[in-house]
């Protein structure tokens, strides 16, 4: 997909599928203009009312549509306690590699963030939930990304289970393993890496082990990130 912005568009700028920026700032913006891939953006997005973080203009995934929220965020969703927040959002990029997100929420007062995993369902639509039990204000955001290292273990099992030699595969597993620099990893970079039992460390990989592995440690690089938080007001039940 494509955005069309005038030139010299500042963040203020908000764009629409149809590549035409409705802000009133000036004439440009009534008509198409310089067209910008997604990937190539180095600037911040503001979409449905709301930025989005292009860090260091190598993110390749968009977020939109995030829902819940009220006149795009101007007022907070409305809950009762006990029930779960249904968090959706439209979630895409470019190419063929595996996109990752992930859903913080806390309430407003807490200073950690609690972390759960959104997943993918219809049409670029993704889905999570999180519990509310207490009275009060709650936030969230949603953070997105290209993740390499679940790519690459996609495209390896494939390779694998049609009897392909995977040696060169096993060494770039490696070597994105190392790149998550987490002391961990060291016995799985090891089994892989050893050319000597190359049969274990292609069953290895193909384990229910490595495959949590994967999960448990997300490669995120360049990720996509709601600037503003989304509000839930939680309420008792009537």
């Amino acid at each position: 997909r494509r955005y069309s912005v005038p030139s010299g568009a500042g963040p203020s700028h908000v764009l629409k599928k149809s590549g035409v920026c409705r802000c009133p700032h000036s004439k440009a913006c009534s008509t198409r203009s310089d067209l910008l891939v997604i990937s190539g953006i180095g600037r911040e997005l503001i979409m449905q009312g709301y930025r989005m973080k292009i860090k260091s203009g190598q993110s390749r995934v968009i977020i939109e549509n995030v829902q819940p929220q009220v006149d795009g965020g101007l007022y907070p969703a409305k809950r009762t306690v006990g029930e779960h927040v249904l968090v959706t959002a439209d979630i895409f990029g470019d190419g063929h590699d595996h996109i990752r997100a992930q859903v913080f929420h806390k309430r407003d007062k807490d200073a950690s963030w609690k972390i759960t995993e959104i997943r993918p369902g219809f049409n670029d639509t993704w889905y999570a939930t999180f519990p509310v039990n207490e009275t009060g204000t709650y936030v969230f955001t949603v953070k997105a990304w290209m993740d390499h290292l679940d790519s690459w273990y996609d495209g390896f099992k494939k390779k694998a289970a049609a009897k392909i030699d995977v040696r060169v595969e096993l060494m770039e597993g490696a070597l994105l393993l190392k790149k998550l620099a987490d002391k961990s990893l060291s016995k799985a970079i090891a089994t892989i890496e050893d050319v000597k039992n190359y049969p274990g460390a292609v069953e290895f990989v193909q384990s229910d082990e490595f495959r949590q592995l994967v999960h448990d440690h997300p490669m995120i690089e360049f990720a996509t990130e709601l600037e503003r938080e989304l509000v839930v007001q939680v309420e008792h039940k009537k």
